[in-house]
């Protein structure tokens, strides 16, 4: 039996095409950014908005630590060109060694999460 096929603790990574330590892997991705992979494909199953805090509280980790910023200040302009790449990466991305396929299907809603939380920012929900 792989690892990949048991889970302690639950079971809301197991039922996934692509489980999240298979991403975080592949993509060479570190503690922090693997940290917000885990907790935004988790949050429906499991913690809800206290998994959305730790998603916002490690992304702004990341803002100070990599970066030497302690808040996400974009202006409208530079956020919609986020949007517009957002956009322009929907279903473009593609896992190729994944045993599950294609991830689409994991891919895009993670980028609507993103946009969304986009728009909030920009106060428009």
């Amino acid at each position: 039996m792989s690892a990949l096929d048991k889970q302690e603790g639950g079971g809301h990574y197991k039922e996934l095409k692509i489980q999240p330590v298979e991403y975080i892997v592949a993509n060479k991705l570190s503690f922090l950014e693997g940290n917000v992979v885990k907790y935004i494909t988790r949050h429906k199953q499991k913690n809800g908005v206290e998994d959305i805090k730790k998603v916002i509280h490690y992304c702004e980790l990341i803002l100070q630590l990599e970066y030497g910023q302690s808040k996400l200040k974009f202006d409208d302009a530079t956020l919609n060109k986020i949007l517009d790449v957002i956009d322009s990466v929907r279903g473009t991305v593609h896992y190729s060694n994944s045993p599950h396929g294609n991830n689409e299907e994991i891919v895009n809603p993670f980028l609507d999460a993103v946009a969304d939380e986009i728009h909030f920012l920009k106060g428009k929900e």
